[in-house]
């Protein structure tokens, strides 16, 4: 019955109305940094890869000097009409020669594993981390690690924005959405432990063997 309610005029309205607005599921994970490859992440990452080998050969200069907005404006939703007219040709020239990289079998069990998924949660009513950042989430942030080595991190710091390849000072990283207020919102909890703690590689990936770690350069 609320599906619709993206807009944040919506929501409001949804609400005033006495509707559940949360109509959208989000699992969180924290993620241990090992001396382990994880597969699944590999695959991920080598997509990444795939699409910066595609955008030096599609991105020209006129591209690279464009900005997308949409992406980037915490305050602005990305369904607010007179933000989206204003960027009208940006929005346009993103969506035309955005480019995509297909990667085939991941196993997500490689990153949400049994043991993390019976090894309880926290879950609270909140919002998306990401345009058009609106109130009608209910996360469930899992209480047992991933991992990822520390190697795999390295590349993820070192993605950039679309057709800014070149320029260090588009990094994706950080990424973060600010600290939002709590708004009094209830956090519940379900299992034990309480705190994150480590799901062994070897439980998801037995027959790995610890890579050597080098210092990117």
């Amino acid at each position: 019955e609320a599906a619709g309610y993206y807009n944040g005029k919506n929501i409001d309205q949804a609400r005033a109305e006495g509707k559940d607005v949360y109509e959208l599921a989000v699992i969180g994970l924290f993620f241990e940094i090992t001396s382990y490859d994880n597969p699944a992440i590999e695959k991920i990452l080598n997509g990444a890869d795939e699409i910066l080998k595609k955008e030096k050969e599609k991105c020209t200069d006129q591209m690279k000097d464009l900005e997308f907005p949409c992406l980037i404006d915490w305050d602005k939703p990305i369904f607010d009409k007179k933000y989206e007219h204003e960027h009208k040709e940006a929005i346009k020239d993103k969506h035309e020669h955005i480019v995509k990289a297909h990667v085939k079998d991941i196993d997500l069990r490689e990153i949400l594993s049994t043991d993390i998924l019976n090894g309880g949660y926290w879950t609270y009513e909140g919002s998306l981390t990401t345009p058009p950042c609106t109130d009608d989430v209910r996360w469930f942030n899992m209480k047992k690690t991933s991992y990822i080595s520390y190697r795999q991190w390295y590349r993820f710091t070192q993605i950039t924005r679309p057709c800014k390849y070149d320029d260090p000072r588009h990094l994706i990283a950080p990424n973060y959405r600010p600290i939002q207020k709590q708004n009094k919102n209830p956090v519940y909890t379900c299992g034990q432990p309480n705190t994150p703690t480590p799901t062994s590689p070897q439980q998801t990936a037995p027959q790995q063997t610890a890579p050597q770690q080098t210092a990117p350069q």
